[in-house]
């Protein structure tokens, strides 16, 4: 055997143990990827379900926070705005959740519950007239925010569920 032939067969065989390297490579590098994607999913869920428990909470506070008004449990709508201020701070100290929709719904209540404030306090007025035209009575208005409220509520379940478990697709 020719020492050349002899180079080149080992050279040959070289490119091949390259090229099965490099497709084993690829292979754990998306397995690796694939990994990394369910270690950010589960890291992230606690925090996920924190934040689906508080807007459930302030959705409760806001549905039942008429009541409590209206049998001076509370004095004004200055309990409530601060109730208000807190869930702001505390959702956003969660930080980046890589839930969008859930972001732009805390901003939602964050603003409904400010018009469910100024209802209140239209209410106690001498002229209580409803914030919303669309409406006959303030009493109709109110009942159209907490009513959306809790219907918000029980909407959470299926909003998180796609940020609570993981699917690869």
């Amino acid at each position: 055997m020719d020492i050349e032939y002899f180079a080149f067969l080992v050279s040959l065989l070289s490119a091949v143990i390259a090229v099965v390297a490099i497709v084993r490579a690829r292979a754990a590098n998306q397995l690796s990827e694939e990994a990394n994607k369910v270690t950010r999913h589960y890291n992230l869920r606690p925090m996920r379900l924190d934040a689906c428990n508080l807007l459930s909470e302030f959705a409760h506070y806001c549905t039942t926070y008429r009541t409590l008004f209206l049998q001076n449990m509370v004095t004004g709508t200055s309990e409530l705005m601060d109730r208000r201020d807190n869930f702001r701070k505390e959702f956003a100290a969660f930080g980046p959740l890589g839930m969008s929709e859930v972001e732009a719904k805390a901003i939602e209540f964050s603003n409904k519950a400010v018009h469910l404030q100024r209802a209140l306090d239209r209410s106690r007025s001498s002229n209580p007239k409803p914030l919303d035209s669309s409406f006959a009575t303030l009493e109709d208005n109110i009942d159209a925010i907490a009513d959306w409220f809790a219907s918000e509520k029980a909407a959470l379940t299926s909003l998180f569920n796609r940020y609570l478990v993981y699917s690869d697709a």
